[in-house]
């Protein structure tokens, strides 16, 4: 952490000065990995940044000899120039991808009109890039936000007042029978504008799975947490797998 390495860089004492270096070239080696780290790569060029404005040890107060592997103070500024241009380059290799992504012409033409944070063109968004939601949410029941719901065999159809955004779905069963409990349900969203839910019946390429719930036995209900949420306007509630029921009751 952050902390954790401002205070190595303060410890360090006059006869341990000479391991400064060796902290900076460990941290330089963290730099190509920045872009796996989305927006929680600014803690360590905000770390770095602080280092840098530090005053150096005076020379007067270092060891007549350093230590054997250890390199000198004089190497701190150098290593700061090796990170700065380690960081140039990383910047403008992740700029060349971005302005390759087939979405980034949208995303430019977009943002001149509305305003809009995070990478809503995405079917599959980054977890490390996409800010967490700043807005609160609030908790409804299901049929306090739909218009229509059908049911199949195995499934319910559900469309929905208007567009939602959904971060927690909870399913909640009641009247569990003894011969058919519920073992695994499978969550879909999708956001096609239809005039009856109907038409989404059976086509399974129009449907987004945003979630897998693993239901006990006897357990009444399953909730699902997403790390981002989705937008949709239609939902589909499939009763995947049942739990075997016990030969006793079956001979009943």
């Amino acid at each position: 952490s952050p902390r954790c390495i401002h205070a190595i860089w303060a410890h360090t004492s006059a006869s341990r000065a000479t391991h400064r270096p060796l902290l900076l070239q460990k941290l330089v080696r963290l730099v190509p990995e920045l872009s796996n780290s989305g927006h929680h790569c600014r803690e360590l060029l905000e770390t770095l940044g602080v280092l840098a404005l530090l005053p150096p040890c005076p020379p007067s107060q270092l060891p007549a000899q350093a230590e054997e592997g250890v390199a000198h103070h004089d190497d701190t500024a150098l290593i700061f120039d090796e990170i700065a241009v380690a960081v140039t380059k990383l910047m403008r290799s992740e700029a060349a991808r971005v302005a390759r992504h087939p979405n980034s012409a949208l995303y430019q033409s977009l943002d001149a009109i509305v305003d809009v944070q995070g990478y809503y063109l995405e079917s599959h968004p980054c977890l490390v890039c996409t800010p967490s939601a700043q807005q609160p949410l609030s908790v409804h029941k299901l049929e306090q936000l739909r218009t229509e719901a059908k049911f199949t065999d195995s499934a319910q159809l559900v469309k929905l007042s208007c567009a939602h955004t959904i971060q927690r779905f909870t399913v909640s069963m009641t009247d569990v029978g003894r011969l058919k409990q519920v073992k695994t349900i499978h969550l879909y969203y999708n956001n096609k504008a239809v005039t009856d839910i109907t038409q989404l019946k059976g086509k399974w390429s129009l449907w987004k799975k945003f979630a897998v719930l693993d239901v006990g036995k006897d357990q009444l209900e399953a909730s699902a947490v997403l790390p981002i949420p989705i937008v949709a306007t239609n939902l589909m509630i499939e009763f995947a797998a049942l739990h075997e029921a016990p030969a006793a009751s079956l001979a009943q």
